[in-house]
């Protein structure tokens, strides 16, 4: 009530200026007091009827507590005079409810009427999409006003939760800002929306079932399918009734209805078994048009199958032909040639149409039909055509090709018996079964791989071409008779007439020899065989590299540890390995363009990446064999003790540590007849320089970090030492110098200088003997400004000059010199 305390208070500073003797300030008086009772009524109304509305603790539950206990009520007191009126005041409040409600329903039955009206108007009119966003309008306007509505009661329970805490005060205030003016939107308004909403769009959706039975209706009874674009006596179309889904949400769910009902009633009974198909144009634009299919009788002959499989003179049809009218029917009758709608009628139908085509026609006859070449192709080849027929239609989608691949899988996967054969050969050559072998590990001609047990599948042969080496150009070089005009355009050192891709003789296994003449057959019959029998050929040359990557070492008749520990078994599964990558590149090259012409892709790219697989699988194993052997020799320099006991006076020691070199010696000699015999020249050098690098370069490290040495520990270790620095690299060649005076063509001094050039520590020990062996530091000076001492480095040269000379001023100026 603080309104009327306010007009009240407002009336009476206006009656104070007012003279009482005067009859026109006393009938204005009179004016204010009329005013102030009508805006005092007008206030109490508001009241009642935000009372009437309210819930919880209000003015009607305190009234009516007083009129059921009147009984109790003093009768001097203000609550006896309220009794007579409670009555009066329910009858009000009821009547303003009554009225409140009223108003809310006429309003929202207006609002509902408008847009009821305007859905049925256009439902009846045919124009779907309009209809679809009167229903979109309904369910937001219920949806909007439930809203509302919630959003309202919870001020409502804030506010009167605020004014019980605060005294009633926040009460008239939330009462004042409302004004009294009646709510907009009610339960009942939200409630008739509702049912609205739901019942237009339940009119809608059978409007939309009836518009979509309509435009594609099969007839399994009759074998027929009719189909229209003009629906609902042509009232609709076609494009409306998509854009009414779309608007709806519902456009993927009935395309889906529809695919459904073509596939599974039209087209599958169509490609089930051979059968006659009728069509029937629409007469006029809009108008029915119809496909009827009748099955041939049993016994009737099946279609032909060849590249080219039409329908002639109303004979029976093929499976091609069926989906092709069918496709037709659909753009012409259907869709009306609209690109924008074959496009999203064939998103989820041609996806479905293929699916039904390779279950009904491509996997059975080629599951049927595995050894028939030409007819697998010419299935692939008609799919192929199928699908470029409807992507002329826009039935793809613009995606990349679905049938033709996965008909063409299909045919390369019956084909893979082909396929399947060579592998399995493969398979077994890598095994050891198969390859003419022997029991045993004799070489052909080439001594014996021994590995203290019988291995099949081990038996070697000889490859490669051997080398034809310029030996007047060796022996130039080694004289140092080479021209100006040699040393800057060096040749290569072999002669002109000799093999230009020889890279030497090496050993390999005869199940590589002949799983590399498998491979060849294979290319060769890939280039012979149809596009594909081709691929699934070519595809297997991938398979069997990968074997040969992953058998050799696991599935052939030695172990890992075997091949870890004898040195030929590893070097010889690294040079298969070589080989078979090297019959690849060959391969690449001699029929790359013939397996590209049959297989109608490139050939060569992936030739070379297995090649290349096959070339890092080999160097992994080398590396795995060197560190075995590594591990080997550790073993037998630990005897040595890093030259710890030289010069001592125990003459035990001294031939301990002379027996560790002979048998140092030895291991190289058994490693390097193991290299000689398996490994092409250039791979059995490198092998030489790594082998002596790790092996000498411990002494090496050993003299050098001596920090002082008497004349007499020099002279031992020059004679514990010099057998390694002078018969390392003869050791390592022996057996083939007693072989024969050349290594695969290769003179053998010429090959004992190469390992001597890669092998650093090995020139290095040489070096380090010879200082330690000079008679004079001036002796050391001049060998080093010839360069003699070129493979020390000026560091390890002034270390060995500090620890086996004294001061002298000789000494002096040849570490300034080194400085």
């Amino acid at each position: 009530m603080s309104g009327s305390a306010a007009v009240a208070s407002a009336i009476a500073t206006a009656c104070s200026h007012l003279d009482s003797t005067n009859p026109v300030s006393i009938q204005e008086a009179i004016d204010h007091l009329d005013q102030y009772q009508n805006q005092v009524r007008i206030h109490l109304f508001r009241l009642l009827q935000k009372l009437a509305n309210q819930s919880g603790e209000s003015l009607d539950e305190a009234l009516g507590q007083l009129a059921a206990q009147p009984d109790k009520v003093i009768s001097e007191s203000p609550e006896a005079s309220i009794l007579p009126h409670i009555g009066t005041y329910r009858d009000i409040v009821a009547r303003i409810k009554g009225l409140v409600t009223e108003v809310s329903r006429k309003h929202a039955a207006e609002d509902v009427e408008k847009q009821v009206q305007e859905f049925e108007e256009r439902l009846a009119e045919g124009h779907l999409t309009d209809a679809a966003y009167c229903c979109v309008r309904l369910v937001k306007m219920a949806g909007d006003a439930e809203e509302e509505l919630a959003e309202r009661e919870a001020r409502q329970q804030q506010a009167a939760a605020a004014a019980g805490a605060e005294g009633g005060e926040g009460d008239a205030q939330a009462e004042e800002g409302e004004e009294g003016a009646a709510p907009r939107v009610t339960a009942e308004s939200v409630a008739l929306l509702q049912e609205t909403a739901q019942r237009c769009g339940t009119q809608l959706r059978e409007a939309l079932d009836a518009c979509c039975d309509e435009a594609v209706h099969v007839d399994p009874s009759g074998s027929c399918v009719v189909v229209r674009s003009a629906l609902r006596g042509g009232a609709t179309r076609v494009p409306d009734l998509f854009a009414a889904l779309q608007v709806l949400g519902l456009q993927e769910t009935y395309l889906k209805q529809m695919t459904d009902r073509l596939v599974d009633g039209v087209l599958q009974p169509m490609l089930a078994a051979p059968c006659r198909i009728t069509q029937t144009p629409a007469a006029e634009p809009g108008a029915p048009a119809s496909l009827a299919w009748q099955p041939e009788p049993p016994g009737s002959a099946p279609a032909p199958r060849s590249a080219d499989r039409r329908a002639s003179g109303g004979g029976t049809c093929d499976p091609e032909h069926c989906c092709q009218a069918l496709l037709r029917l659909l753009a012409a009758s259907l869709l009306e040639f609209d690109e924008g709608l074959m496009e999203v009628f064939g998103a989820p139908f041609w996806r479905a149409a293929a699916d039904c085509y390779i279950a009904c026609v491509a996997r059975p006859f080629i599951a049927s039909n595995p050894e028939d070449v030409e007819g697998c192709e010419a299935v692939v080849a008609a799919a192929a055509d199928l699908e470029a027929m409807a992507e002329s239609l826009n039935f793809t989608n613009g995606e990349e090709p679905y049938l033709a691949p996965a008909v063409e899988s299909l045919a390369r996967h019956a084909l893979s018996n082909r396929q399947e054969k060579y592998l399995e050969q493969a398979r077994q050559l890598l095994l050891g079964h198969g390859a003419g072998h022997v029991p045993g590990f004799q070489g052909a001609g080439h001594g014996s791989v021994h590995a203290g047990a019988e291995a099949p599948g081990w038996e070697t042969v000889a490859a490669g071409q051997a080398l034809q080496v310029d030996e007047e150009y060796y022996r130039r070089l080694a004289a140092g008779e080479l021209q100006d005009w040699e040393a800057q355009d060096p040749p290569t050192g072999l002669r002109p007439e000799g093999p230009l891709l020889a890279t030497g003789r090496y050993l390999i296994t005869r199940r590589m020899q002949a799983l590399a003449g498998l491979v060849e057959g294979l290319v060769q019959d890939a280039c012979a065989g149809s596009r594909a029998v081709s691929r699934a050929l070519l595809s297997a040359v991938s398979s069997i590299a990968l074997m040969a990557r992953a058998l050799p070492p696991a599935g052939a008749a030695a172990s890992p540890e075997q091949l870890a520990s004898v040195p030929q078994l590893g070097l010889l599964t690294a040079t298969d390995l070589t080989h078979l990558a090297g019959q690849l590149l060959l391969l690449s090259q001699a029929y790359g363009d013939a397996l590209e012409g049959a297989t109608g892709e490139p050939a060569v790219p992936p030739l070379l990446e297995e090649a290349l697989e096959l070339r890092a699988a080999a160097r992994v194993v080398m590396r795995e064999q060197l560190a075995h052997q590594y591990a080997s020799l550790d073993d037998i320099l630990a005897g040595l003790d890093r030259l710890r006991g030289v010069g001592s006076s125990d003459a035990k020691v001294g031939m301990r540590q002379r027996r560790v070199v002979q048998q140092l010696l030895h291991s190289l000699g058994r490693l390097g007849r193991s290299c000689t015999e398996v490994l092409p020249p250039e791979e059995g050098v490198a092998a030489a320089g790594a082998v002596l690098d790790h092996a000498l370069g411990q002494l090496v490290a050993a003299v050098l970090g001596k920090g002082d040495m008497s004349h007499d520990e020099c002279v031992e270790l020059a004679a514990l030492l010099g057998p390694l620095a002078e018969g390392a690299v003869d050791s390592w060649l022996g057996a083939a110098k007693a072989g024969g005076s050349e290594l695969s063509g290769i003179p053998i001094d010429v090959v004992a200088a190469a390992i001597t050039a890669r092998s650093l520590q090995l020139r290095k020990l040489q070096c380090v003997l010879r200082v330690i062996t000079s008679d004079s530091v001036g002796a050391i000076a001049e060998a080093w400004d010839r360069g003699d001492l070129a493979a020390l480095a000026a560091p390890e040269l002034e270390a060995l000059l500090l620890a086996i000379s004294e001061d002298s001023p000789a000494r002096r100026a040849l570490l300034e010199k080194l400085q």
